[in-house]
């Protein structure tokens, strides 16, 4: 009798295939989660770059909101005391730290975010 009439070949596609299937529900958790952190990294950005932005000389309490707003329409649970502004003469510093839970459904784990503005800070 050979390994694959005893069925050992199957048993070791059936664990190959339950890792890979592991792996893509994984991804499919994580991956949006890191694309709408970018999104809203993205519009940290904007308020410094934008000219349409700078022009109207938002003052800081806007920036919060336009970053709340932008926050709330990601999903992302950022609430107003994780977010840090200051100006620096036209430059706006921005920090913002806060960490979203990825349910995989046999356990939580917990993706930490500190974005700064600009990134040099």
């Amino acid at each position: 009798m050979t390994g694959r009439e005893s069925g050992k070949g199957a048993i070791g596609l059936i664990i190959f295939l339950i890792f890979v299937g592991f792996g893509i529900f994984f991804l499919v958790k994580y991956v949006p989660l890191k694309v709408k952190a970018n999104e809203f990294r993205d519009e940290m950005n904007r308020i410094n770059t934008d000219p349409d932005i700078r022009m109207r000389k938002m003052n800081q309490e806007q920036v919060m909101d336009t970053l709340l707003k932008k926050a709330q329409s990601l999903d992302l649970p950022i609430d107003k005391e994780q977010i840090t502004i200051s100006k620096d003469g036209d430059v706006y510093k921005i920090r913002v730290i806060f960490t979203v839970p990825v349910d995989l459904k046999i356990m939580k784990i917990y993706q930490n975010y500190d974005f700064k503005e600009p990134r040099e800070l």
